[in-house]
């Protein structure tokens, strides 16, 4: 039985509670350790912060299997009456729209798997339309792949169709830009085909470099919303275009040319309601910010919270294929897809889009993402994954690991040793976590795996939960566990592993006793 923490009321108190409530202030790879808001965390990788607690993040499934090799792009063709997936892997382009195992290539022989695709619909109906700027463009209309080049139906003419890359579509005309150039091709309005015109930019930007991509941006400019043109280069200049015809000097017209980090990767836009944020060396960057700022104020970047920890890979893996954003509505998410190695090790940087506030999910080894019949689902090594569903990672456990802000607890001066601690916890099953506690800065984590079998003993310093079984809807689960440290401040660290059930927290209790002071 536990002992009273008071023996009797004549006697004084000798040990002190507090409660931290859980990291809902999200990842913090910003400010100094030491001067934390207690409820930011250090570490909170595959816990996704809400507004009133923190939960481990929801699963994946295995969608399509059997791809030759790494999936490098998924592409959407979506009509008023369908909407199918295809995915490229290797030389092919496959059909993955149907859960289960691929069948033969809708299209082979290709030179690469990386292509960046647009839907367009004209009086001629819904199209997909592909390019990599290695191969000819590829167009879908619902049943065929057409390869386009000068003599096809439809053709494109002027311009070496090989050579073209990243389509948008800006005042209802199809832009493209032309691979390792400064040169941008449009064709008539509402045309899948004819005469490509082209526009050399490489006057205009004075960096060098070529053109990586362009996108849409809506801005009020006092007279209602207009839909402008913007251009980035390698080099991290952007210039932006108002107007409707290309053609005319009357009719299309530079607004500016503005200075952001250098882009990473092509798929360096995404779109975020009215606005578009860039992905930069120097972090996200909305653009509407990146209009009326300098470069050298790091706070308009939205990764500004977690900025040391993407600049970092920023620098390590910008040169990796993959990097790209997906916002997800359903999910209360944008996520930012971090390639650390092709196939393997990949991560994403996730902000909760109600609430700002990061985290970062492993275990999602994604090489490009798509959105699929409202769904979210990722290109891996040989396979096209759903994610954010269900409880495991295709039959594996979901390892949450986080690691709360340093507290002092009122008393920055005095000495501290803890005793007790306990994560307050919601589940609707079996809760399989493992416990410790970081004292004045250091950064250990605890040494056993998370089990979800009962555990009776505990190791020295790191306190393992008890596991209980639960039944019907969310229950609390709230039992001190053993801790042991001395010092000033102190962090607590808990992992939780999940395979089938949902696991929130929502505050941290201590037991602790005050020294002098030292």
């Amino acid at each position: 039985m536990r002992k009273p923490l008071l023996q009797n009321a004549a006697k004084m108190r000798v040990s002190d509670t507090d409660s931290v409530v859980a990291p809902v202030g999200g990842w913090n790879a910003r400010d100094p350790i030491g001067k934390m808001k207690k409820e930011d965390a250090v570490i909170l990788d595959n816990w996704f912060p809400t507004a009133a607690d923190v939960a481990i993040r929801l699963g994946s499934d295995d969608h399509a299997t059997g791809l030759p090799t790494i999936v490098e792009s998924l592409m959407v063709y979506s009509s008023a009456t369908d909407e199918e997936m295809f995915a490229a892997s290797g030389t092919a382009i496959y059909d993955v729209s149907a859960a289960g195992a691929i069948g033969a290539a809708a299209i082979s022989g290709l030179n690469t798997a990386q292509w960046y695709h647009v839907n367009m619909t004209t009086a001629g109906g819904s199209f997909l339309y592909a390019f990599s700027g290695s191969d000819n463009p590829l167009l879908y209309d619902g049943s065929t792949w057409t390869a386009i080049d000068s003599v096809s139906t439809p053709a494109i003419t002027g311009v070496t169709t090989s050579s073209l890359i990243f389509p948008t579509i800006w005042k209802r005309r199809l832009f493209l830009v032309e691979v390792n150039s400064m040169s941008v091709w449009y064709l008539p309005v509402d045309s899948i085909g004819g005469a490509a015109s082209e526009i050399n930019f490489g006057p205009l930007f004075k960096l060098g470099g070529y053109i990586v991509a362009h996108a849409n941006y809506t801005i009020d400019g006092g007279e209602g919303m207009d839909d402008h043109y913007v251009i980035i280069t390698s080099e991290g200049e952007v210039a932006v275009y108002k107007g409707t015809d290309p053609a005319s000097a009357s009719t299309f017209a530079l607004v500016g040319v503005f200075q952001v980090g250098a882009p990473i990767g092509r798929r360096c836009f995404t779109k975020i309601a009215g606005d578009l944020a860039i992905i930069t060396i120097d972090g996200v960057i909305p653009f509407s910010k990146a209009l009326v700022a300098s470069r050298s104020s790091p706070v308009i970047a939205l990764t500004d919270k977690i900025r040391d920890a993407f600049s970092t890979a920023s620098r390590a893996y910008r040169l990796n294929y993959g990097w790209e954003g997906l916002l997800f509505p359903a999910g209360s998410f944008i996520l930012f897809n971090i390639p650390v190695a092709a196939g393997s090790g990949q991560q994403q940087y996730v902000m909760n889009t109600t609430t700002s506030r990061w985290c970062r999910f492993k275990g999602w080894q994604a090489n490009c993402w798509a959105m699929f019949n409202e769904e979210i689902y990722f290109g891996g090594d040989g396979v096209v994954t759903k994610a954010w569903t269900g409880q495991n990672d295709n039959g594996n456990d979901i390892v949450a690991d986080a690691k709360q802000a340093f507290s002092y607890f009122g008393s920055p001066g005095q000495i501290k040793l803890w005793k007790s601690a306990r994560p307050n916890l919601q589940s609707n099953g079996t809760v399989g976590a493992v416990i410790d506690l970081n004292v004045d800065f250091t950064d250990h984590e605890p040494m056993s795996y998370p089990s979800f079998s009962t555990i009776t003993s505990s190791a020295w310093d790191s306190a393992v939960w008890d596991s209980s079984v639960w039944g019907g809807g969310l229950n609390t689960i709230k039992d001190w566990q053993t801790v042991s440290g001395e010092g000033y401040c102190a962090a607590f660290r808990m992992k939780c592993a999940t395979n089938s059930i949902s696991i929130r927290w929502t505050a941290t209790d201590y037991i602790f006793e005050k020294g002098g002071v030292i």
